[in-house]
Formats: C-alpha cells, structure tokens, sequence
C-alpha cells in the first residue's frame, strides 16, 4: 500500500509518500516542503488569515496532483501548533474536506512530540548514546528525552520561529541588543525544561524541522535538497556561530538567493539558529546532529507499527 503523510505545520507543509515492501521498512517514494506560513499572524489574532489559508490550499491542491498521479491509497493530513491555536481551525477542516476529501487530523502536542522522537531518533545509531530530540517549529517547539519511545520524558514549548519573528516585527537583521533579547526570551522558555538540566557527554541532540535542514544545506551549498547529506549531518556550537553570523549579514532577499535557503525560510532562519544555539549552551552541549525525519516519518512508522 502507498501511503501519504502530510505535516501541516505553522510555517511549511510537508509531505512524505512511501510504501512499506516488507515489515519494518519505508520506501521513500517522494517527499516535498513548501512553505505556506498557515499560522501567520494566528499567535495575536487566533485565527487563520484568509491569504494564509489561500497559500496553504495552493500547497495542499499542488500536493493532491503529486498523490493522484501516484496511486497513493491512503492519506493522512496532520495539523499542528498552529491548529490547535486557531479559533476557526474547524472551518478550514470542512474546506479541507470538501475541496479534497481528507479529514484533517489536528494532533495534540503530546502526539506532535512522540511522532517527532518516533522519526527522528533512527538518526543516531549509537545504541550507547541517548536521544534528545528538539522538533524546532514555526509555532511551537517539542523537545523529547529518552530510549524508550513508551516511556519519553517531553515539553511542547510555545516557542517557534514564526511566532519569534512576528515578536520581533520580523526584524530583517539582528543587533547585538536583539540577540541578547532574543536569547533571554529563548532561556526564560527553557528554563522549566528540567530534564535538559542532567544531559551528559552519552546524550546527543537531533535537531529536526526546518531550521536545522536549512542550516545544513545553507553550509553545504546545496542546490538541491539531499537528505542523504542532511540525516546524520554534525553541527559544532562555533558553526552554528558562524553561520549565525553569516547569515545575519545578510538581507531577506540576499538570504533568499543562497543554495540551501528555501522562498520562507528567508524571514525565521535566524530566530531558529538562535533557538538551538541557546539551547546547546542551556544543555551544556558542544553539538547536534540533524535529522530530515520528523514528524510525518514518524507518524508513518507508527500506523505501520515500526518501532524506533
């Protein structure tokens, strides 16, 4: 059976089309982000804008056609932190329904959380190492502790990269004064997050969303997306630094015209990077790995009955 999982998130909507040939293994036969920013705005006002449910309509039309064109038998479309937010969530759930005829699932954080750990902790093959995965979102950020996917240890923090931006007035560059700002923000939010607080040298970090794949394609120059060169990828706090720096030298529109940096990435990818590299210093890490293979993997793996 083909099968689609699109990750309907606050700032991109993702999709991954697989088919599992035999038991315990997944297929990729496509995946595809686009960013539609579903939640601009939805932080102040606790509802979806019009422009923004028209952009993410487009994606989702565009994504029908791809699924269409390849038999898939089964779809599933999962909504987030910007979902959960909205006051007219249930209104774009009946457009959804009668314009495409999928039911749109908003998950709770609780689920976003354990789907993310459940995909993205097969990056590190390490069996002596324990995960600590850091779903960084345009909304919110999940961050799950543990080895065992039945008994995590988990925070949905109302902390993302769009919500930061729109505090910020999406600030094109960042100041001295705004990164320290920014930076305290990002503590004060970690802070609760007690568990961070007894990571030691046999934890690593998995980063996943579009933060950290961005990053990597951004160093790499890529100009093509490769998850082959993304799953696994080592990030050291001083590149993280130094891509920071980068970066912020750059305007919106310069930014948008390097390999790697995705139409909508332009605008948030320094208010992540500033998420991550307060969170290393938070945890007293040195590096993170980055992971492709988030949520929709995850929740894949999960309605086929694939353990991590």
């Amino acid at each position: 059976m083909k099968r689609a999982v699109i990750d309907l998130g606050t700032n991109s909507v993702l999709l991954l089309i697989g088919q599992s040939p035999e038991p315990g293994t997944i297929n990729v036969l496509q995946q595809q982000y686009k960013v539609s920013r579903l939640g601009e705005g939805v932080f102040d006002s606790g509802q979806l804008g019009a422009a923004a449910i028209e952009r993410t309509m487009a994606v989702l039309n565009l994504y029908a056609r791809e699924i269409k064109a390849l038999g898939v038998d089964d779809v599933h479309l999962l909504g987030t932190a910007a979902l959960r937010r909205a006051g007219n969530a249930e209104q774009f759930r009946d457009l959804i329904r009668k314009q495409l005829g999928w039911e749109l699932q908003i998950i709770s954080a609780e689920q976003e959380a354990r789907f993310s750990f459940l995909g993205a902790s097969e990056t590190v093959k390490e069996r002596d190492k324990i995960p600590v995965v850091m779903d960084v979102g345009g909304g919110s950020t999940e961050i799950i502790y543990g080895q065992d996917p039945a008994r995590l240890e988990f925070v949905s923090l109302a902390l993302g990269v769009v919500e930061l931006a729109e505090q910020f007035q999406m600030k094109d560059q960042l100041d001295e004064v705004d990164q320290v700002n920014l930076r305290k923000i990002i503590r004060n939010r970690l802070e609760p997050v007690s568990f961070l607080q007894k990571i030691k040298d046999g934890h690593v970090l998995i980063g996943v969303g579009g933060t950290i794949t961005t990053l990597v394609a951004f160093k790499e120059h890529l100009e093509l997306y490769d998850p082959g060169r993304i799953n696994g990828y080592v990030l050291h706090k001083n590149e993280l630094r130094a891509l920071l720096h980068s970066l912020n030298c750059l305007t919106s529109v310069q930014r948008r015209e390097q390999p790697g940096i995705t139409q909508g990435r332009e605008d948030v990818i320094l208010y992540g990077t500033l998420i991550y590299l307060e969170t290393l210093d938070f945890a007293g890490l040195e590096s993170m790995v980055a992971s492709d293979r988030g949520l929709r993997f995850g929740y894949y793996k999960f309605i086929e009955g694939i353990e991590a």
